[in-house]
């Protein structure tokens, strides 16, 4: 080998190197760039998973001592519709430009007003929900509630409801789906936005023998709320699309007011065989172990409604639609009102697929239930109405006529709402009621 030659074979070799060194360089710029990304991605993720889920998440908001939505003597927020604090408007551009999503320390993100779900946790951006929606909204609440019966007891019905748990020492549990999440954000919420300190904590809950596909029980929440004399009262949640007998059971055994909603996730084409038989599952299994459980009080809130493009709205029909195109739901249940979705449905079943929104359907499981009783809470006597001789009562909450009037209060899909404090208010007052008459009726040591 000549010199020259040498001398070129050590530059090559000595250029080779170099690209190697400069592509490991390269590699590891990349990986810690990647990395990085993806650890501030995991702390974005765990931040926004407890946010969404208040995992031990204390919260506690007290307005001005001189403020007037005040009550004096509590100190809690006791107006029937307490309007929205500065931080609310804020998030829905009423006070702000643009808008902002600031709560108190302690109150998560999800408390301001526009909040959406699409069947995962809660948030809010500032694009999504627009303030005159939520003026409408208002607006609607407020002439719904009228004819809903107020009776007595204190004018802020989720202040009620705190009352009577805490005087009888019972719990109150909520059971059911993605809009039973949104539900369950609402009552922290507005627990929070009038005064009350509330701590809550929560777990993923691992799937048992029973829970599989829409009936898995995938978590679990506790919330303590305070009240003025220092006691503690208790709420939960419990998640999960359909019924089993293990989470029924569960909730029967660890709450006197078990409330659920199921119903929105049956197929159109056989939600009235699904729903009934469900029903009736449930039904009799907590009447055969309704004596050596805790509960007193069974109640089904109404599936809300759903405002797919299409008739009658159905969610499991949403693929023929545009999610974007959210419409008033067809009240008209005739073969000739289904020309485009006729070919796929039982022609059976189409005198019955009003059960889509199952309260009839409902309704027929109560009735062949062997020692249980329907009672309706929007019968303007239901306080009055005399407790069933069996003692075992499923009581129903209606909700689906009030969010029929909602369809401006979706986005980007037609069965979740914008969160705002007047949407969840007619479940207040009938969730009220129902504890009210319980307390009336039911022996209490």
């Amino acid at each position: 080998m000549t010199e020259w030659q040498g001398v070129n074979l050590h530059k090559t070799i000595r250029f080779s190197h170099g690209k190697k060194i400069l592509r490991g360089i390269q590699l590891a710029c990349c990986y810690i760039i990647v990395i990085g990304l993806a650890a501030r991605l995991v702390v974005y993720s765990t931040t926004l998973y407890k946010d969404i889920y208040s995992f031990e998440q204390d919260i506690l908001y007290e307005g001005e001592d001189e403020d007037e939505n005040y009550d004096n003597e509590e100190g809690y927020a006791m107006k029937e519709y307490l309007p929205l604090w500065d931080w609310e408007r804020d998030s829905i551009g009423l006070n702000s430009t643009p808008r902002v999503c600031k709560p108190p320390p302690g109150i998560p993100s999800m408390c301001c007003v526009g909040t959406t779900s699409a069947g995962g946790g809660p948030r809010w951006r500032g694009d999504e929900c627009h303030r005159s929606d939520h003026m409408a909204a208002e607006n609607w609440t407020k002439t719904y509630m009228k004819d809903i019966p107020y009776v007595s007891g204190r004018p802020c019905d989720i202040c009620e409801i705190v009352h009577l748990l805490s005087k009888y020492n019972w719990t109150l549990a909520l059971q059911g789906d993605s809009v039973t999440h949104q539900v369950w954000g609402g009552i922290i919420c507005e627990l929070a936005r009038r005064g009350y300190p509330v701590s809550v904590h929560g777990e993923d809950m691992e799937d048992s023998r029973e829970n599989n596909g829409y009936s898995k029980f995938s978590h679990w929440d506790e919330m303590t709320v305070t009240v003025a004399n220092g006691t503690n009262v208790t709420m939960r949640y419990y998640r999960a699309y359909r019924s089993t007998n293990f989470l029924i059971n569960r909730t029967l055994s660890e709450n006197d007011i078990v409330v659920f909603d199921h119903g929105l996730h049956y197929p159109a084409n056989r939600a009235a065989g699904l729903a009934k038989q469900d029903m009736l599952n449930l039904l009799e299994f907590a009447a055969q172990h309704w004596e050596s459980n805790r509960v007193k009080l069974l109640a089904w809130r109404e599936t809300t409604a759903q405002h797919f493009a299409n008739i009658p709205g159905g969610y499991f029909l949403r693929s023929m639609t545009d999610p974007n195109n959210c419409s008033r739901i067809s009240e008209v249940y005739t073969a000739e009102a289904y020309p485009a979705i006729r070919h796929m449905l039982d022609p059976s079943l189409l005198k019955i697929l009003r059960n889509v929104y199952p309260r009839n359907v409902f309704y027929q499981a109560v009735e062949s239930t062997t020692n249980f009783t329907w009672v309706d809470a929007s019968d303007p006597n239901f306080l009055h109405t005399p407790p069933s001789p069996f003692e075992k009562e499923l009581v129903f909450l209606p909700y689906r006529d009030y969010t029929k009037e909602l369809v401006s209060l979706h986005h980007s899909e037609c069965t979740h709402y914008c969160a705002n404090p007047f949407v969840w208010q007619p479940i207040w007052r009938n969730v009220r009621l129902a504890i009210q008459r319980t307390a009336k009726y039911l022996p209490v040591t």
